[in-house]
């Protein structure tokens, strides 16, 4: 039988599913009522106020070298696609790997 690990972990990624698909839902509603750039401040200051008290107690844990890869990270796993994936149209985002493909192919 499961465990009561197992059954936090089943919880959590239900929990997380649950998160993940609703937020591409909530993007579009919101760029009906606001402009993308405050669609994307919004959802990254509603991840900030909730994972900051997660955060605040570990921080000191870090090493030195690790609070640079930490802000890379975020800036680039939060920050950046929260204001670029608002506004981005339907066709770009089917078009994106290609972009890519022809990027790494150019020699660039």
């Amino acid at each position: 039988m499961f465990s009561q690990k197992k059954y936090l972990a089943v919880f959590l990624l239900i929990t997380l599913s649950l998160i993940w698909g609703t937020s591409f839902i909530l993007i579009k509603q919101g760029l009906k009522v606001f402009s993308p750039d405050v669609v994307g401040a919004l959802r990254v200051t509603a991840a900030s106020l909730f994972l900051l008290p997660l955060a605040l107690p570990r921080l000191r844990e870090l090493k030195q070298g690790d609070h640079f890869k930490l802000l890379v990270s975020g800036l680039m796993g939060i920050f950046f696609p929260a204001f670029y994936l608002p506004g981005l149209k339907q066709d770009s985002i089917v078009r994106w790997p290609e972009f890519l493909i022809r990027f790494h192919h150019s020699g660039r």
